[in-house]
């Protein structure tokens, strides 16, 4: 079969137009599968059970929502210390964008949207990795788990998971090709859209200092040589600088509506979120031992031997972004653990090509199939509404 899929992506004259057919197939039957699980979850709770949107589209969604139809509050609402500008802007200002020119519900428009943009998460996923791994199997594999694995409904709803992937995918591909105002651009709107979204300057750092280390293998290396090496390129320097423009926009605007700038860091205290040693809180969900927390913990736990893994293959630039996106939430609590780390991107084709080594490469169909079946229990814990699910 390994065969086949490499022989099937391998004439550069098809290979476009085979990822784009790829990317449609399976996202369209995979959605299919979502509206199908919703049809048999409303034929058995059908008392209970509201429209497949309505049921999708639920937890977090009710605060894009606000944004969207009354915008950021100044204070939060009476008797509730949680606020939406926890909640970062780009997507619901394009979401409220298209309703303001179409008339259409939030919900249906943040569905087709992210269904669209997760058919580019799955060709930009495949390119990218197809570059640097040179493995079509293992590009393949990622996007079958984007669309049929485990927590992939996330990519159809109205939360970020989408728009932060394809922004992901293109700042990395573009610093990739040394594409750096590309990346840059891509970059600003990745960190408007989540607050780890500027964490990518970290992974754009490292790798231009693997690419100096390349670049510059003949020659001795200095801090002065390197310096030079990073401020000769002015689109480099420009790039990077693009990068913190959305967070600063949207700090800017928060410094002016609510008084703070960092109030969208300072309201997650809300939510539970104090900032503690994210290896504590994950010894204390170990320790617990009752079934949710154990079952955050193994997703985090998977999350750092990927990020070794990652260090191993010498993808260096990628294992620091894996590493700080998994601390960031494990410093605070297990929850949505799985959600980051589908929705990050990283992890998912570590895990790839982890399980096209060799000796384990018998247990890649295991690994995708084993996600796909899990989906099934995803979407029918989030149907009923299993805070585990979010």
């Amino acid at each position: 079969m390994s065969e086949r899929i490499e022989k099937y992506f391998e004439n550069p004259q098809t290979r476009v137009r085979r990822i784009v057919l790829f990317a449609i197939v399976s996202v369209f039957l995979s959605r299919g599968i979502i509206f199908l699980m919703y049809e048999i979850y409303a034929s058995v709770y059908s008392e209970s059970a509201g429209t497949w949107l309505q049921e999708l589209n639920t937890w977090d969604t009710g605060w894009y929502r606000t944004i969207i139809n009354k915008g950021y509050y100044a204070v939060a609402e009476a008797g509730k210390s949680q606020a939406n500008w926890a909640f970062f802007p780009l997507l619901p200002l394009i979401v409220r964008g298209i309703h303001q020119l179409t008339g259409l519900e939030a919900t249906l428009i943040a569905t087709i949207m992210n269904t669209i943009l997760l058919i580019g998460i799955v060709m930009i996923a495949f390119a990218y990795i197809y570059e640097t791994r040179k493995s079509a199997v293992q590009a393949f594999c990622v996007g079958l788990i984007f669309t049929f694995g485990a927590y992939s409904f996330y990519f159809s709803i109205l939360y970020s998971e989408s728009l932060y992937l394809i922004l992901l995918l293109i700042t990395l591909f573009a610093l990739e090709r040394r594409e750096y105002l590309l990346m840059g651009l891509a970059g600003a709107f990745l960190s408007a859209t989540r607050n780890t979204g500027i964490m990518v300057v970290f992974a754009v750092g490292v790798k231009v200092i693997m690419n100096y280390i390349e670049d510059q293998k003949e020659r001795k290396k200095s801090l002065p040589d390197f310096l030079k090496y990073v401020f000769g390129d002015w689109k480099l320097v420009l790039g990077v600088c693009m990068i913190p423009a959305g967070l600063f926009a949207f700090m800017a605007y928060l410094g002016m509506r609510m008084g703070d700038p960092l109030s969208f860091l300072h309201v997650q205290t809300a939510w539970g979120g104090q900032t503690g040693n994210p290896f504590v809180v994950l010894g204390r969900a170990l320790m617990k031992g009752d079934f949710g927390d154990l079952y955050l913990a193994v997703w985090a736990l998977a999350g750092l031997g990927i990020t070794v893994f990652l260090i191993w293959k010498k993808h260096l630039h990628e294992a620091v972004l894996a590493l700080i996106l998994l601390l960031i939430p494990m410093s605070v609590r297990l929850q949505s653990m799985p959600r980051y780390f589908i929705g990050s991107g990283i992890f998912v084709w570590g895990a790839a090509e982890l399980f096209y080594a060799k000796k384990i490469r018998f247990l890649m169909p295991v690994l995708v199939t084993g996600l796909a079946i899990m989906e099934f229990w995803c979407l029918w814990q989030w149907f009923a509404n299993n805070s585990l699910m979010v």
